[in-house]
């Protein structure tokens, strides 16, 4: 949705919606105007251990909003910044502080480590208060960082927190200041599941130290890092909730750190951020990379930014009464538009999971499958009222607790409308004269047991794309349709017989070229604006003499005069070549912008890479085509990657059959046994990733590139290996092998590694495609007995997206009160009625306004560089990301908001 920013009073206004020490310091007082340590230090706590006064104010939570000392809405909004330790603590760094606050921060995230002393650490503390700050104060420890060691944190909380420093974080002045951030990125690595039982250790342990900091009389907020910062999903399914219940003061915040691969993209972020709502608990971005950093892990810092400052949604609260309630809702155009050329209605819909109802797939099978029955459904409406459904879709193939883009297209015209689709009683629709788009929610057999709030956001409209322009098509009924062998490049017979082209090598041939004069005809060239891309589709049927040797198609146009402007293009074929069948390939011809292609000569085809064969290539149907105002471009991302470099990455032995699984030197390596849990032989191996379905970002409705390395032992030369690469889907009922066949021997360079990259679009019937997966993994046989290691490495997985390369119609982003007041009731079934449907209607968040801090003021070298946000230590001298991070649209400086501290 579009990001909307009008002032400060914006962003009050949200969180106010969102809402709904000791005496003495460490440093000598003598002289307190000249002092750096001003304000005064509180009174001592008396007791052995100093404790912040009980009356001492301090940062408070409640529900998902942070407040400061005078209970006003608290947004976080700031830099990072090493303290470190030692001779790096000087003057200069401390100065520091101030020119962050001259940014417009409210907050800065103090990184100390073991060897940060009391007085350097009092000193910033100080300086922080000085500058009326906020100031997270972070354990940077590398002995932490991404570990599981409680023992280990249970030390630094014991010898560190609450006995180094504990006489500086106890004093009264510094508590309406201060949020303890007791570890940076304690916790396992590499879980990022939110369906695991594997974070109950991590929050044993932190519930434990929580529990010591309360007892030692501190009262801040603490702020507690997910698992190596990124996994957010350590506090879904309420496990975050579990740490407040543990907090006797009530008091946690939760910090996260947005890098990596589960950052990367918008979608990401969205889910992230979505997940960390259904906590009902503050959070903050307490750390975020970005420009560019990390390659492929690297993430887009503005939109972290962009969402900081809240998205909003629809809401809808239905009173469900009965198994056949339903529900429609509408929303008027300023005037009618056409939808024709098969237009697009989209939306994106959040479900809680509940509306899932996952259910063992039978008595005896207590393996769960989403069995869903709740619909949605979109639909258009004429200038004369009659209804138009665009298309539904039902729970069980949606995703719970995250968004899902639902998109329906529209028939082409009014005489490819199905008259099942007409609603309400109408009889015809006319899409030259669409006057509103709405969306209906139907029970449709779901219990009115469950319920849980709907919301939606982004209600869009796109243009149709017009049929392609045929410019050319020969399908050799009667002849040679204008093709002819070229007498160059290689010895071929081209034959044009049974309404086919036939292309046989002889004579110790390496190739064959064919071509035709076609798109000189003063019929097709109008047809054809060469300065856009060419589509040539044809049909080649591949013998199976061929098996092993994949034809090369090169297709070619010549233009000028003196033949001189040429453009080629290898065609391709979606799912690899299959022998003995007929294969559709496609070339894309480009040209420059500069060439001069007024004067078109021939179209050819140059075959290469197969031997010579009595048996011919069929070629049929070849089409010359132009696709005018296409509406979508398809973006092929990285859905998931596996590069063993901490551990296997939830890779185990599966099905009974028993290996050795382990992560050596960043691969993985598989040692067969050859038997199964009962110790009886096996003939297979099954490895598979344990948590393949909690990883939502793995999207296979379009097509995917599986990439992989594998290492077979030498061992296996010349044994009948089967291996197979494979997924299943979430239903359990459907397997797809990568590539589309079983690996064999022939496939591999026994002793070596071998690199694997497959496209396929090819999915069998049935396979739930929009829903996660439930297996994936690797299994073979054929080398039984072998007990030699099998290594994998750098698996990847791309899934390509098809998404809108044009201007919306009309777009709803319910940005404002007014327009989620346009969208209104329609009509009703079942136990619904209007006045219970109008009021279920509300303006909520998509995403909430939350607080972030960017990483980092200074210090950072090599190919980290980039991330300094100043060229100066102790100035506001901002770097190019500086720039944005602070100035920008959605920047420190626009959305920062002044905190209180007394």
């Amino acid at each position: 949705m579009k990001f909307k920013l009008c002032s400060m009073a914006v962003l009050t206004a949200a969180l106010l919606l969102q809402g709904c020490g000791g005496s003495g310091g460490l440093v000598s007082n003598a002289d307190k105007d000249k002092n750096p340590l001003n304000p005064a230090p509180g009174t001592e706590d008396p007791t052995a251990r100093p404790r912040p006064s009980d009356t001492a104010l301090t940062i408070t939570t409640s529900d998902s909003t942070i407040y400061d000392a005078a209970k006003k809405p608290l947004l976080l909004r700031g830099i990072d910044m090493q303290l470190g330790a030692g001779a790096a603590v000087t003057n200069t760094r401390i100065n520091g502080i101030k020119a962050i606050k001259e940014t417009g921060s409210n907050v800065v995230r103090l990184y100390i480590t073991e060897e940060t002393t009391d007085p350097q650490l009092e000193t910033a503390l100080v300086k922080v208060v000085e500058q009326g700050l906020v100031a997270i104060v972070t354990l940077d420890s590398a002995k932490l960082a991404c570990s599981s060691n409680g023992a280990a944190l249970n030390s630094a909380v014991d010898t560190l927190w609450l006995k180094k420093w504990i006489a500086v974080i106890a004093q009264d002045r510094f508590q309406p200041h201060l949020i303890i951030n007791i570890a940076n990125a304690w916790g396992p690595e590499g879980i990022f599941n939110p369906d695991s039982f594997g974070y109950q250790d991590y929050l044993d342990a932190y519930k434990a130290m929580i529990n010591k900091f309360r007892t030692a009389g501190f009262k801040v907020p603490l702020a507690i890092d997910a698992p190596c910062g990124q996994d957010f999903n350590a506090f879904a399914r309420d496990r975050g909730r579990q740490l407040l219940v543990a907090d006797s003061a009530k008091n946690i915040i939760l910090s996260v750190q947005a890098d990596g691969a589960k950052w990367n993209t918008t979608t990401r972020t969205t889910l992230a951020f979505s997940n960390l709502m259904e906590t009902r608990l503050p959070f903050v971005v307490s750390s975020f990379a970005g420009s560019g950093v990390g390659g492929l892990s690297g993430i887009d810092h503005v939109d972290i930014m962009q969402k900081g400052a809240g998205n909003q949604a629809i809401e809808l609260n239905l009173p469900w009464l009965t198994t056949n309630d339903s529900a429609a809702y509408i929303a008027t155009f300023p005037q009618s538009i056409p939808l024709l050329d098969g237009a697009g209605v989209s939306t994106n819909l959040y479900l809680d999971a509940r509306y899932l109802e996952e259910q063992p797939i039978s008595d005896a099978d207590g393996r769960r499958v989403p069995k869903g029955k709740l619909t949605f459904a979109m639909y258009v409406k004429d200038e004369s009222g009659n209804a138009l459904r665009a298309g539904s879709i039902q729970a069980k193939d949606l995703r719970g607790y995250q968004w899902n883009r639902v998109a329906f297209t529209l028939p082409k015209s009014n005489s490819e409308i199905d008259p099942a689709n007409l609603l309400n009683g109408a009889t015809s629709f006319d899409l030259n004269k669409v006057k509103q788009v709405g969306f209906e929610i139907l029970a449709n057999g779901k219990g009115a047991d469950i319920k849980a709030p709907i919301k939606l956001d982004d209600v869009e409209i796109y243009p149709g794309a017009p049929e392609p322009t045929l410019a050319v098509e020969s399908t050799f009924n009667s002849g040679d349709s204008g093709w002819s062998n070229a007498g160059w490049g290689g010895t071929s017979n081209a034959v044009f017989a049974d309404g086919q082209m036939k292309i046989a090598l002889s004579g110790g041939a390496w190739g064959a070229v064919v071509q035709s004069p076609a798109w000189q005809s003063q019929e097709v060239t109008p047809k054809i604006n060469f300065k856009q891309n060419v589509f040539v589709d044809f049909k080649v049927f591949v013998p199976s003499a061929y098996a092993g040797q994949t034809p090369q198609i090169k297709v070619f146009g010549n233009f000028g005069s003196d033949w001189s402007i040429n453009t080629e293009a290898f065609a391709s074929v979606a799912g690899g070549v299959k022998y003995g069948e007929w294969n559709n390939f496609r070339a894309t011809l480009k040209w420059s912008e500069t060439a001069d292609v007024s004067t078109p000569q021939n179209i050819g085809f140059q075959v290469s890479g197969i031997s010579e064969n009595p048996d011919p290539l069929l070629i049929d149907t070849i089409t010359i085509t132009q696709q005018p105002g296409k509406r979508t471009k398809t973006v092929t991302a990285l859905q998931y990657e596996s590069k063993f470099s901490k551990d296997t990455e939830t890779y185990a032995q599966a099905w009974g059959r028993l290996s050795t699984v382990e992560m050596v030197n960043g691969e993985l390596h598989i040692t067969p046994k050859w038997l199964d849990d009962k110790g009886a032989p096996s003939n297979d191996v099954v490895v598979l990733k344990e948590d393949i379905n909690s990883i939502t970002d793995i999207d296979v409705s379009g097509p995917v590139i599986y990439k992989v390395r594998i290492f077979v032992p030498a061992s296996y030369a010349g044994s009948n290996l089967q291996f197979r690469i494979f997924t299943q889907d979430n239903n359990w009922g459907h397997d797809k092998d990568f590539p589309d066949r079983v690996l064999t021997i022939d496939d591999f360079k026994p002793g070596e590694w071998t690199s694997f990259e497959f496209t396929t679009d090819n999915f069998p019937d049935g396979f739930a495609r929009t829903q996660k997966l439930r297996h994936f993994g690797f299994r073979w046989e054929g080398v039984n007995g072998n007990t030699d290691t099998v290594k994998i490495d750098d698996i990847q997985l791309y899934g390509n997206i098809e998404v809108e390369d044009s201007q919306p119609l009309y777009s709803n982003d319910f940005g404002t009160q007014e327009e989620v007041d346009s969208v209104k009731f329609d009509f009703s079934g079942g136990a619904f009625t209007q006045s219970a449907l109008v009021s279920a209607k509300t303006k909520s968040w998509k995403i909430a306004p939350f607080g972030w801090l960017a990483y980092s003021w200074f210090g950072n070298t090599g190919e980290n560089e980039v991330l300094n946000i100043t060229n100066t230590e102790d100035k506001v001298d901002l770097t190019e990301r500086g720039e944005e991070v602070v100035n920008g649209e959605f920047g420190i400086d626009a959305t920062s908001l002044p905190v209180n501290f007394k």
